[in-house]
């Protein structure tokens, strides 16, 4: 049993009393058992329960950091009741900030050789965040023990490998993570400007051709690229017979794919394109 202080006074652990069934020989045998009343003195705060040989494992996870998630798992082993984290390590994390810490509590494992020592464990997780100032790839540092604990039986570095775990260095360059709080609206607001560059430039780059000048006759652009050849060819469209109309679709679907999905085979001809078509409205 576990127990902790709620306050500073003397108590006590009342008796335990349990029965033990036995059955041998000579039949059947209890034994009724009671333990001895243990007095407890709490009316001093205490420094701290002593422990010795101490055993750290300190394992990073950066596999979703692309996430933003970056996380430390701390597990420490000891003889004797195992402290808080901030009382085992001395933490500089380099350009990372803890945001939160959970506490396992400690728990007592089993007893020593001696059958009068305890050996506890504890586990602690970190998460953490890198600083507004961390830059590109920040730098990670693992927690060192704490001077005031002594020197440790066994510290271990790990970090993952995907799903193994692999020995760490004490500095480690993270990659590029997000930075909490960087606004979307930039990055929107600069795609919705470059597609309508795009399409501004193309209106610009195909000559207009009114109403009564599209009645008339017929002019290729001067200058042809796949931009111009696909707006006059659309003009084209309603001055040209059903058939026509089919083999302007395959023409046109010819010269996007080429141009503007993924090239493969010799280049349409841009100027005998448009003269085949001008021609059939002729």
């Amino acid at each position: 049993v576990l127990v902790q202080a709620r306050r500073p006074e003397v108590d006590r652990i009342p008796s335990i009393s349990m029965d033990l069934d036995f059955l041998d020989t000579s039949g059947y045998v209890v034994l009724p058992i009671r333990s001895e009343v243990i007095p407890m003195d709490a009316s001093v705060e205490a420094a701290g329960r002593p422990f010795a040989e101490l055993a750290v494992t300190q394992i990073l996870d950066e596999r979703k950091a692309a996430e933003g998630e970056l996380s430390l798992e701390i597990k420490a082993q000891a003889t004797g009741l195992v402290p808080s984290v901030d009382q085992l390590l001395a933490f500089d994390l380099g350009a990372f900030d803890v945001v939160r810490k959970t506490d396992q509590g400690v728990s007592v494992t089993r007893f020593g050789d001696d059958m009068e020592s305890i050996l506890s464990e504890r586990l602690f997780v970190l998460e953490l965040k890198p600083r507004a100032d961390a830059g590109a790839e920040p730098l990670f540092r693992f927690p060192s023990v704490a001077a005031s604990v002594g020197a440790p039986k066994e510290v271990v570095l790990q970090r993952y490998d995907d799903a193994d775990l692999i020995l760490a260095t004490p500095e480690i360059r993270i990659g590029v993570l997000p930075r909490e709080g960087t606004p979307w609206w930039p990055f929107a607001l600069g795609a919705v400007v470059l597609v309508a560059g795009i399409v501004l430039w193309r209106r610009r780059s195909v000559p207009e051709i009114d109403q009564d000048a599209a009645a008339g006759p017929l002019r290729i652009p001067e200058r042809l690229t796949p931009f111009t050849l696909l707006a006059f060819l659309d003009q084209l469209r309603p001055r040209l017979g059903e058939d026509a109309q089919v083999e302007l679709a395959a023409s046109i679907r010819a010269v996007e794919q080429h141009y503007f999905a993924e090239a493969s085979g010799e280049a349409p001809d841009l100027r005998a394109i448009a003269d085949r078509f001008v021609r059939r409205v002729g």
